[in-house]
C-alpha cells in the first residue's frame, strides 16, 4: 500500500523527500508549495475545490501575499496574518488516506493553530504550543474525482492538501499512508458544501457547510468525501453528475449521507410530498443496491423570522416532515438536523443568530455556523449504530465575535469593487437622463430589479406585486414555488404568485391592505411601501425601542411604520403618505433599504 513521508526540516530522514521553503507544486513534481506565484502559472491550481479550498480576497487579487520562510523547525510564513500554508501532494489512486502531520513552534508561541486538508476539511481547531514544543497528530481524508464549481463536467483529482493556518506554526513533517476505511459520501446543497475561503482569513467573513467540518468531529475510523453543491436540488445532483460520481466509488459498507429542500423548495415540481419525495426514495433503494447505508438528514433550519409579529417563520417544514415519513417507511436513520437547529436558532433570537450565518446572509452559515450546525450532526451520529464508532469524545465550542461585520478592503484598497456596478449591463433604453441612474443599474445588477426587458418605465407607478418582488429581494428571501389560493385576485400562474405567497407568509404585508383579495396590480402609495420596507427590515433585523410614538400625517394604521422608518433613518417626511410612487422614486427608497440590509 503506498505510503510517502515528506521532510521540512533541514534533517534528512532516511526515504523521506526534503523539502525546502522554495519547493513549490508543479504537477510534473507532484509535490509542493500552493502559493500566488505558482497558481498564477497554472489554471488549474486556480480552481479552490482541487488544491486548498482557499482563495485571496478579490481586493488582494494579483498580489503576492504568502511568503514561506524555513529554519531548523520547518517551513513557515514569513508574514503569517492568518494565512494559509498549504502543501499538496499527489497519491496514485482515489481512496482513503490516513495524515500524519507533525507541527513545531519556533521562537514565538503558536496560538489558534487551525488545520485544513483537502478542500478546507477542519482537521485540526485551535492548537496552540508554547515556543519550541511540538505537536503530531492523524487525521484521514478521501481523495475522489470531483465537479468544481461553475465546471460541467468531473475532474480527476489525485492529490491531497494540507494547509496550517496560524501566527507562528512550522510544518515538519508529513507522511502519508493509504488505509482501507469506510467513506461517508455527502450529497446536498449550498448550507452543507465544501466552501471556499478567503484569506488572509477571518472565519466570521467566510461561508462554510457543515459538511467541510464534519470531519473534525469524527475519529480516523472513517473518512468524508463531499458531493454537496450550491444550488443542487434533489434532481440536479442527478443530473448535473455528481450523483453518478459516488455511484462509482461507493462499495459496500460505506455511507450516504443526503441533506436537501433548500432549492428544492423553490421549484414547483419538486414539492415536499411530491418530486422531492420520490427522488429521495430512489437514492435510497440505489444505494442500497450497491450494499451501502443511506442515511437522511432533516434540512439545516434558516435564520428566518416574520416582520410582522417577529415569531420565527420555519420555511422548511414539510421537507423536515416528509423526510421523517420517509424514515419510517423505508427504516432509514434520520439525523434531526432541522429540528437540532430550529432550536439553537429560536434559542438565541434574530440578532444572536446572525453571528453563525454569513453578513447579511440567513441561510448560509459562516465558519462558526458550519462548525456549530457540524457538531449538531456528530451529535446525532451517537445515536446511530452504524455511525456511532465514528464520533470523537466532546470537541469545544467555537464561540464567535459578539458582532459580525462584513470584511471590507483595507487602507489604500478601499476604490476597488467586486463586482463594478459600471461593468453589468442593462438592457433598459429610458434610464440614461435619470439621476439616480446608477442606484437602478446597482439594484439592477444585484438582482432586485428584473434585467429582462428593454424599458424600465420610470415615470410609469409602481404596483404592489413589482414593489413587493423587490423588497423580498432586499430582504434576502425568494419567490415560494406552492401558492395556496388565499386571494380571489390571485392565481397560481401568475408571475407574481410565488411572491405574494413569500410576502405573505413572512409577514411582510400588513392585514389592513387586503381583504379577500390582494390587490397586485394596485399602485403603491408611500405609506404602503414604508409598511412593506419596515417588516422586511424586521424579518432580518430588530428594530431599535421606539418610544413614545409620533404622530405622523400620515393613516392611523401607518403610524407605527412611520415611527419604525424614522428609527432606522429611512423616513422622507417630504413626501406624502397618500403619495403614488413612480418606479424612479421607488428606487431611491429601495436603495436606501438596500443599504441597511
Amino acid at each position: 500500500m503506498f505510503q510517502k513521508t515528506f521532510q521540512f526540516t533541514d534533517n534528512p530522514i532516511n526515504e523521506a523527500i526534503t523539502i525546502s521553503s522554495n519547493t513549490l507544486y508543479t504537477f510534473e513534481q507532484g509535490y509542493g508549495f500552493l502559493t500566488e506565484e505558482n497558481c498564477f502559472e497554472n489554471e488549474l491550481l486556480q480552481i479552490p475545490e482541487l488544491n486548498n479550498g482557499f482563495e485571496p480576497w478579490y481586493w488582494y487579487q494579483g498580489h503576492k501575499l504568502i511568503h514561506i520562510n524555513q529554519d531548523k523547525y520547518g517551513c513557515f510564513l514569513t508574514h503569517s496574518e492568518m494565512l494559509p500554508l498549504s502543501f499538496k501532494a499527489n497519491v496514485p489512486s482515489s481512496g482513503n488516506y490516513k495524515l500524519r502531520i507533525h507541527i513545531t513552534a519556533g521562537k514565538d508561541p503558536v496560538n489558534h493553530l487551525m488545520v485544513y486538508t483537502g478542500r478546507r476539511h477542519l482537521a485540526l481547531f485551535h492548537k496552540s504550543l508554547p515556543p519550541f514544543e511540538s505537536y503530531t497528530f492523524e487525521t484521514v481524508v478521501n481523495v475522489c474525482d470531483f465537479i468544481p464549481r461553475g465546471r460541467e463536467i468531473p475532474y480527476t483529482d489525485q492529490s491531497i492538501c494540507v494547509t496550517l493556518v496560524s501566527d507562528a506554526a512550522r510544518i515538519s513533517k508529513l507522511h502519508i499512508e493509504e488505509v482501507k476505511i469506510p467513506t461517508i459520501y455527502i450529497a446536498g446543497d449550498s448550507t452543507l458544501t465544501d466552501q471556499t475561503g478567503t484569506y488572509p482569513y477571518i472565519p466570521e467573513n467566510c461561508y462554510c457547510g457543515w459538511g467541510q467540518f464534519l470531519s473534525f468531529f469524527l475519529n480516523q475510523k472513517a473518512s468524508i468525501s463531499n458531493h454537496a453543491h450550491s444550488g443542487l436540488t434533489t434532481e440536479s445532483f442527478r443530473s448535473e453528475g455528481h450523483y453518478s460520481i459516488i455511484e462509482k466509488n461507493i462499495k459496500e459498507g460505506d455511507f450516504f449521507l443526503l441533506q436537501f429542500g433548500h432549492n428544492d423548495q423553490k421549484l414547483s415540481h419538486l414539492t415536499a410530498f411530491g418530486g422531492y419525495r420520490n427522488n429521495v426514495v430512489a437514492y435510497i433503494r440505489e444505494i442500497r443496491k450497491k450494499r451501502a447505508i443511506p442515511v437522511l438528514v432533516t434540512p439545516l433550519c434558516r435564520n428566518s423570522w416574520k416582520g410582522v409579529d417577529g415569531s420565527y417563520h420555519d420555511l422548511l417544514e414539510d421537507y423536515n416532515q416528509v423526510i421523517h415519513q420517509i424514515g419510517q417507511d423505508e427504516k432509514v436513520a434520520v439525523i434531526d438536523l432541522h429540528q437540532k437547529s430550529y432550536d439553537f436558532i429560536t434559542g438565541i433570537g434574530l440578532e444572536d443568530a446572525k453571528r453563525y450565518f454569513f453578513p447579511g446572509d440567513f441561510t448560509h452559515t459562516n465558519d462558526y455556523g458550519g462548525y456549530k450546525m457540524a457538531s449538531l450532526v456528530a451529535e446525532d451520529f451517537h445515536t446511530i449504530s452504524k455511525l456511532s464508532g465514528f464520533v470523537t469524545e466532546h470537541k469545544p465550542d467555537w464561540i464567535p465575535p459578539a458582532t459580525i461585520e462584513a470584511a471590507k478592503p483595507p487602507k489604500g484598497f478601499e476604490h476597488l469593487k467586486n463586482s463594478p456596478v459600471s461593468s453589468f449591463k442593462v438592457e433598459f433604453t429610458d434610464i440614461e437622463e435619470l439621476d439616480n441612474k446608477d442606484k437602478i443599474i446597482e439594484l439592477t445588477a444585484s438582482g432586485i430589479i428584473p434585467n429582462s426587458e428593454k424599458t424600465y418605465r420610470p415615470m410609469d407607478m409602481i404596483t404592489r406585486a413589482e414593489a413587493l418582488f423587490m423588497v423580498i429581494k432586499i430582504a434576502n428571501f425568494f419567490p415560494t414555488n406552492v401558492y395556496n389560493d388565499m386571494f380571489q385576485d390571485i392565481v397560481g400562474h401568475e408571475w407574481y404568485a410565488g411572491c405574494v405567497e413569500c410576502a405573505w407568509s413572512n409577514g411582510i404585508v400588513d392585514q389592513v391592505l387586503v381583504d379577500k383579495n390582494f390587490y397586485p396590480q394596485k399602485e403603491v402609495t408611500y405609506e404602503e411601501l414604508i409598511s412593506f420596507i419596515v417588516n422586511g427590515y424586521k424579518c432580518r433585523k430588530s428594530l431599535p425601542n421606539i418610544t413614545p410614538l409620533v404622530f405622523y400625517n400620515c393613516s392611523k394604521w401607518a403610524t407605527s411604520y412611520y415611527n419604525a422608518a424614522h428609527a432606522i433613518g429611512l423616513l422622507n417626511t417630504a413626501i406624502k403618505s397618500n403619495q403614488l410612487l413612480t418606479r424612479q422614486t421607488s428606487a431611491d427608497i429601495l436603495y436606501a433599504f438596500k443599504n441597511m440590509m
